[in-house]
This record gives C-alpha cells, structure tokens and sequence, in this order.
C-alpha cells in the first residue's frame, strides 16, 4: 500500500486502467503475493501483438456496455453488431473474450473499463453531458471515438496476423550427399 501510495503522482500521468493494473501489483507485493502483472511468465499470450489484441477486445467491449447503457442496443444487439463489424459467425467469441481478458489483465482493470462504459452510457441516457463531468470527460472521449468498423478491421487484423505467424512454414534442414 505504502508502495503504490509513494508512486501517486507519476501514475497520474498514466491511463486509468494501466495505474489501477500498477496499483493492484504493487499493493499485492506489499501484502506478500505476486500480480500476475509481476509474475513469472509461464507461457500464454505474449507481446505487442496480443497486447493489441487484448486492448482492442477491451474496447469492443466497451462500446458494447455503453451502447446498451445508452439503450441504442439491446445487449444481443450490440454484441451482434460487433461480431459482424468483427467478421465473425456469431457473437459467442466476443462473449468469451471477457472471460479471457479477466485472465490476461485482471478482474480489476476489466471491470473498471466497463463499469465506466456503462456509467457514461446511463449519463447520456438520463440526458447529461458526460463531456462536462471532469472526471468522466476522458473516458467518454474515447467512447465517442471509436469507431466499431475500424475496431473491427483492427480485430481481424490482429487475428490474421497471429494466424500467420502460428501456421509459418519451417524450413526443412536438408542434408548434403
């Protein structure tokens, strides 16, 4: 705790997620446990490319929460949109995706994103200007910037080219006679 306090005021240079992900890992070394953040890497998604990859599955699922927030979408709606803007079959892969982000970035950080997806989305709802709440003004910035068609093209994206790099050829070793 004394840690992470210590460290306030150059992680309010950083986004709301990563200083409660740096947070949760600093007070958790505090209480003697290891984040997952810090911990050893024991295999599983790594690198800039899954990194993208998970921030852009957060971001979709935002939009989700705040589309139904806002009542433009009913939930099934919303997540069908997605998957289409995705080029996906059906929107059970985006469901799943939460269950994996919660593993990859933590329950904390998750559930912070889409709470404020969703808070912003009832204050639009309920007729106020989430632009004019300092607190809310950024999160709701970045809710009115993305674009679901451009998330989706990243998305399809970020999967072809994971696709790529798993079924790369080996070249052979060829012996000399």
């Amino acid at each position: 705790m004394l840690i992470a306090d210590s460290l306030e005021f150059p992680l309010i240079l950083l986004p709301t997620t990563t200083r409660l992900e740096l947070k949760a890992a600093f007070d958790a070394l505090w209480d003697g446990a290891v984040h997952p953040l810090l911990a050893p890497w024991k295999g599983g998604p790594r690198g800039i490319a899954w990194r993208r990859r998970a921030e852009i599955e957060l971001d979709l699922l935002a939009w989700v929460e705040w589309q139904v927030a806002r009542k433009h979408f009913r939930a099934g709606q919303a997540l069908e949109a997605v998957a289409q803007a995705c080029g996906l079959d059906s929107a059970q892969a985006i469901r799943n995706s939460k269950r994996r982000l919660i593993e990859w970035r933590g329950k904390a950080i998750v559930s912070a994103r889409l709470e404020e997806a969703a808070s912003i989305g009832l204050m639009e709802a309920a007729g106020k200007d989430p632009l004019r709440d300092p607190a809310a003004s950024a999160h709701a910035n970045r809710l009115h910037s993305l674009d679901i068609r451009a998330l989706g093209r990243a998305y399809t994206a970020t999967t072809l080219s994971r696709a790529a790099k798993v079924a790369k050829p080996r070249k052979s070793r060829q012996t000399r006679i």
